[in-house]
């Protein structure tokens, strides 16, 4: 029989970190100490593993070495059962031998002579290593640890070779009598011998399960825990090995299968894995997930078209129907329009971030739902006291953390109740007709309220930001809505019963929607109706309007100011140091610097006036520039002209389309520059200081020209950063007269502005 004549206790800090890893080596090596045992631990490489030999000449049999294996898995998570798990194939790098990611293994309490006689001559007998392993398995039932004895020898280690670990083939791991798992999918193998769920047409991943495969790792995750599960739902789909690993290599589409790609190396930063390395590793993880999948129940989601509603799908489409239920009268009050949209915003929210309570930053609520910061705290404000939101956590200004708020399920009544409405909480079920629930067929995803309810929700928020409704007002945004809704038109008498308006109020809202192109009137059947116009542009309205560009301004507004606002807390942390915490820290950069890719912009110096106080205006204009809010502009202009939902933290920086030259066209020769005259700089759309992002007073005022290039032509229809073009397409040889009148007009109110504010 295979005996073990040396017995070593290997921690990783795969697990646990550094220090953590070092108390359980010192715990382990105690132990041994104990029961006659000579420890020699050994420092494994640069991360802060540990190697605690011991050894054995007689030899140790493989029964009482597995007793200690399992047990010293159940104690310590740093253990690392592979080298005892098998006589055959269990390897350790021996002390001075280099490690992959760098130095060596070395001896920290012995020298080599010393080793060499405690695991060789000098070793302990087998009875002590009887003593050992009924000594971890006591100290494991005190601390309540489950012991998982595997087999002796002959077990693959870390579940190699056609044996399933106990976590995929039983029901309970830690307790073997409850059984194993029935297998209740049948698995068959394709040509190259890989298995796969047999009878199962493929299908794409949905809801939850794309959301785990798309899930971006931070260096805090453990990489290792994160593939299992998307490569399981792609098993339950019918996905074959090809098609995973297709998946697999687009970094990109799969960040969760970061751990089959990449591996740490001694910094901790991952690097890539080699090629046989990574295909062994996804091989091995498929099998797994293929195995597990086999021996999942069957569940209503195995089937083509079923996407199970996620918790907080439940409680938005909740939401939408309490919403409904309150009446049209409840949001056709004066404030109504922003409580409404205000609480799609929320539950918006609440889907994307699969959460039931979420940040309410009110410049992100103020964009997303087409209304200012001020307005969306008011109108928080107001939902809290109306009863539709509780507050689970206020707002950590040191950590420039906003509040987060949920739904809520029971209120008080204020004092002062003259404005208050209070929200509705239970829904009766509405049944017409004959009931036919026997016969019909069973809904395919979940909820009927919660299909497609994020996509729902995103296009009532794009109609809400359209910036239109600054000059019509957001009740006319209602009227609107209800207008798009109807595929026939609708009476001016039954419109005003669906939005809750009078008929006076009614008429005026159509009356200003048909100005503007966006409804018509025309004869029906039954009468004069009201029917959206086919391919009305709510952004060429607000150009007519002289809004176009607000809501975009605001979202850029939104982003600097937080960054600013980033800054700021930094040097208030900076601050509140000692001197000599300071000179630890070493000396700031300027606040004027040049911020590089990995660089903390919080390490710069806020800047001051002279007086020493805070200059928020300068503080502004740098973050404005460091972050690209020109680009970020025209990505804003771009989304709010496509119709596209404009959120804030999802803007990038787009540089302005330029238009081709035109075909044939002669290009101006450039005169030679004489020896030792430096070039003229020339300010392109990227260094414009542009409309509604001017930090204060004193800042530098762009042109006419580089500001009419950020404004829409009102006469060619050129889009923003796009030059004026002709009748027949080519591009012009100057602006048209609207757009540098609608420059010098924006130029002036901004100058009018910086006046009555003092500059």
């Amino acid at each position: 029989m295979d005996r073990f004549v040396f017995v070593v206790g290997e921690f990783d800090t795969k697990e646990c970190g550094a220090e953590a890893t070092e108390e359980h080596a010192a715990e382990y090596a105690s132990i041994l100490a104990e029961q006659g045992v000579a420890p020699v631990p050994a420092r494994s490489g640069p991360s802060g593993g540990w190697h605690v030999w011991s050894g054995c000449a007689a030899g140790c049999s493989a029964e009482t070495v597995a007793r200690i294996n399992a047990a010293g898995q159940a104690l310590w998570p740093s253990w690392d059962s592979s080298p005892l798990s098998n006589p055959d194939t269990g390897a350790v790098r021996p002390p001075g031998s280099p490690h992959r990611h760098g130095g060596h293994s070395r001896l920290t309490a012995h020298t080599v002579e010393q080793a060499v006689r405690l695991l060789g001559p000098a070793s302990a007998g087998p009875e002590a290593y009887v003593r050992v392993a009924e000594r971890m398995e006591a100290l494991a039932a005190e601390r309540g640890r489950a012991i998982v004895l595997r087999a002796a020898a002959g077990s693959p280690a870390r579940g190699d070779g056609p044996s399933i670990p106990p976590s995929i083939k039983r029901i309970d791991p830690g307790d073997p009598a409850r059984g194993e798992r029935p297998v209740v999918r049948r698995v068959a193998a394709d040509e190259n011998g890989r298995l796969y769920i047999a009878d199962v047409p493929r299908r794409e991943l949905t809801g939850r399960a794309a959301r785990q495969l798309a899930r971006k790792l931070s260096d805090r995750d453990d990489h290792s825990r994160q593939f299992h599960a998307p490569l399981v739902a792609m098993a339950v789909r019918g996905w074959r090995f090809e098609q995973v690993a297709a998946v697999a290599r687009d970094a990109a589409a799969s960040p969760a299968l970061e751990w089959l790609r990449t591996v740490k190396d001694a910094t901790g930063a991952r690097i890539e894995r080699t090629g046989d390395d990574a295909a062994a590793r996804l091989e091995r993880a498929w099998w797994l997930a293929v195995q597990d999948a086999a021996r999942m129940p069957r569940r209503p989601t195995d089937f083509d078209g079923y996407d199970e509603p996620s918790e907080a799908e439940h409680a938005a489409a909740d939401l939408r129907r309490r919403m409904d239920a309150a009446g049209e009268k409840r949001w056709a009050r004066e404030s109504g329009p922003a409580d409404y949209v205000l609480l799609c915003v929320l539950s918006w929210l609440m889907i994307t971030c699969d959460s039931l309570d979420v940040s309410a930053d009110v410049r992100r609520l103020g964009v997303l739902a087409g209304y200012s910061p001020d307005t969306a705290s008011r109108t928080l404000r107001r939902l809290i006291k109306d009863g539709w939101l509780v507050v689970t956590r206020e707002a950590i200004r040191s950590a420039g953390e906003a509040r987060r708020v949920t739904l809520a399920t029971s209120h008080e009544c204020p004092a002062d109740g003259r404005h208050h409405r209070c929200a509705v909480y239970d829904v009766p079920k509405r049944r017409q007709g004959s009931d036919r629930s026997v016969n019909a067929a069973p809904q395919k995803g979940g909820d009927a309220h919660s299909q497609n309810l994020r996509t729902s929700l995103g296009t009532v928020l794009a109609h809400a930001q359209s910036d239109v409704w600054h000059r019509l007002g957001h009740h006319a945004a209602r009227t609107h809505r209800v207008i798009l809704q109807s595929r026939r038109g609708l009476s001016v008498v039954t419109l005003a019963k669906r939005t809750g308006y009078t008929l006076r109020t009614t008429h005026r809202h159509v009356t200003r929607l048909e100005e503007l192109g966006l409804v018509a009137t025309v004869q029906g059947a039954q009468g004069q109706a009201v029917r959206a116009v086919k391919g009305a542009s709510l952004w060429q309205a607000a150009r007519q309007c002289g809004t176009d560009g607000r809501i975009a301004r605001l979202a850029v507004r939104a982003r600097v100011e937080q960054e600013r606002h980033r800054w700021w807390l930094a040097e208030e942390e900076w601050s509140a140091l000692t001197r000599e915490e300071k000179r630890a820290q070493g000396r700031r950069r300027e606040a004027d610097e040049l911020v590089l890719p990995g660089m903390d912009p919080g390490r710069r110096k806020y800047p001051r006036c002279e007086d020493k106080s805070p200059d928020h205006a300068r503080a502004y204009r740098i973050e404005a520039e460091r972050i690209q809010a020109p680009g970020l502009l025209v990505h804003a202009l771009q989304l709010a002209a496509d119709g596209m939902l404009v959120d804030p933290p999802r803007l990038v920086p787009t540089e302005a389309v330029k238009a081709a030259p035109e075909p044939g066209a002669r290009r101006r020769r450039r005169r030679p520059r004489p020896a030792g005259v430096r070039p003229r700089r020339r300010g392109g759309a990227a260094q414009m200081a542009l409309p509604g992002l001017a930090g204060g007073p004193g800042a530098d005022e762009p042109s006419v020209t580089a500001l009419a290039l950020q404004l829409s032509c009102p006469h060619c229809d050129a889009r923003c950063g796009q030059p004026c073009a002709r009748l027949d397409g080519q591009p012009a040889a100057r602006l048209h007269k609207g757009r540098l009148t609608k420059a010098r007009r924006l130029q002036d109110r901004e100058r009018a502005a910086r006046y009555r504010h003092g500059a």
